[in-house]
C-alpha cells in the first residue's frame, strides 16, 4: 500500500507543475483541498500569496490521514519548503496532540517511527498548539488548531534565503489562531 500511495504522490506531483492547479478529494476525516494560482496557495485551512519568482507543484494525501501538500521552489528550482495541511482523524487536544503530530509526521515524510515527544516540547496558545521539529536539512513546524481537526504542517529548508516559509507559518498562526494569538506567539 505505501508503495502505491508513494507512486500515486509522485505521479501527482510530477504533473502538477503550472500557474494554474486545483484538486479536492475525499480522505476518511473529510475532504482534502489544494488550489494553486498564480502565487495564490490555497489549502484546506489557509491560503498565502507567494512573492512573485516561485514554482508550485502540489498534491493531495487520503492515507492514513488527509493532507493537503504543496512544494515550494524558488526561481533557481530548489525546493525551499514544502506547505501542507489536513485533518486529523478527530479533534486535536492536549490529550492527543502528540498522536497528531506523529501522524502527520509519518505521513508527511513516509517513515515508521514516531518522533519521542513530551508535553514541554510544545509552545501552547489559546487556540494553537505547536511543535518546531528539527530535520535534517531545516525544519518542520506543526499548528494544531485546538477543537478541531486541523492542522498546518510545513518545512523550511535551509536553502530558504527569503524565509518565505517562516512568513508562511506566521500568516498561518494569524489564520488560524487570530490576531490576538499571533501577539501571543510573537508580540507584534
Amino acid at each position: 500500500m505505501r508503495k502505491i500511495l508513494n507512486f500515486t504522490l509522485a505521479a501527482v506531483v510530477g504533473l502538477s507543475l503550472c500557474a494554474c492547479s486545483a484538486s479536492t478529494v475525499k480522505s476518511d476525516a473529510g475532504q482534502i483541498k489544494v488550489s494553486v494560482k498564480d502565487s495564490t496557495v490555497k489549502l484546506n485551512h489557509v491560503e498565502y500569496i507567494f512573492p512573485e519568482g516561485y514554482n508550485f507543484f502540489d498534491a493531495t494525501i487520503t492515507e492514513p490521514i488527509g493532507m493537503s501538500v504543496v512544494e515550494v521552489k524558488d526561481q533557481d528550482g530548489n525546493l525551499v519548503g514544502v506547505c501542507s495541511d489536513g485533518l486529523y482523524k478527530e479533534d486535536i487536544t492536549k490529550d492527543n496532540i502528540k498522536d497528531a503530530v506523529n501522524a502527520a509526521y509519518m505521513t508527511f515524510h513516509n517513515i515508521d517511527k514516531p518522533l519521542e515527544l513530551s508535553d514541554d516540547m510544545f509552545v501552547e496558545g489559546k487556540k494553537i498548539e505547536m511543535l518546531v521539529i528539527g530535520l535534517d536539512d531545516g525544519q518542520a513546524l506543526f499548528m494544531a488548531q485546538l477543537g478541531t481537526p486541523n492542522f498546518v504542517y510545513a518545512t523550511e529548508l535551509k536553502g530558504d534565503s527569503e524565509y518565505v516559509m517562516d512568513d508562511f507559518a506566521k500568516d498561518c498562526i494569524k489564520q488560524l489562531g487570530g490576531e490576538e494569538e499571533y501577539k501571543l506567539f510573537f508580540g507584534e
